[in-house]
């Protein structure tokens, strides 16, 4: 029997619709692939553009976050020049946003995981020179943990670090107190 064309159409669009989710997220492999390539390169700008052309291929999917991330971070850490800092600030936040939302979306989290943002986040603050979130980051963690004593020294750094010699002063004072018995301290 003959199929009529309306048919024929019909089962041509059926067909399409079923392959295209398969060929785009081959094509967003593809363009993670040569993302990876350009980043071993040193090309970190193209490797973002091939990493935003993979999330537009496969909006979500995971792997692309933490590529885009990595490479928007690296990108960061080579911008040295102030007269660059817009821009920099740019790529930390594409960078910051990236690394969030790839942990967000993972299936099972480790405590590496966690570590390994957190590890980023740090080095891109630091690479932005964002004083105030690196403060705010030790200043997290201490309440998180006010036992941990190593973390005096770090918030006490991190405002040396940021030109806030009065507040350093304070928790270099302030480990003295809460660790009277410390050799650090």
């Amino acid at each position: 029997t003959r199929m009529s064309t309306r048919a024929i159409t019909c089962m041509t669009a059926l067909l399409l619709s079923l392959a295209t989710p398969g060929c785009a997220k081959i094509e967003a492999r593809d363009a993670i692939r040569d993302g990876n390539k350009l980043y071993n390169d040193g090309k970190f700008l193209d490797a973002i553009a091939s990493y935003e052309k993979a999330e537009q291929l496969e909006p979500d999917g995971v792997t692309v976050f933490w590529n885009r991330a990595c490479a928007a971070e690296a990108q960061v850490l080579k911008m040295k020049d102030p007269a660059e800092k817009a821009e920099r600030k740019q790529y930390a936040d594409m960078a910051l946003k990236d690394f969030q939302t790839w942990y967000d979306r993972l299936e099972q989290k480790t405590p590496e995981d966690e570590e390994q943002v957190k590890g980023h986040r740090l080095a891109i603050l630091k690479a932005d020179e964002r004083c105030d979130d690196l403060i705010e980051h030790w200043l997290e963690r201490h309440r998180a943990d006010p036992k941990d004593e190593r973390l005096y020294s770090k918030i006490a750094a991190q405002y040396d670090e940021c030109g806030k010699p009065d507040q350093y002063m304070e928790w270099i004072a302030k480990r003295t107190k809460d660790f009277p018995e410390s050799v650090q301290a």
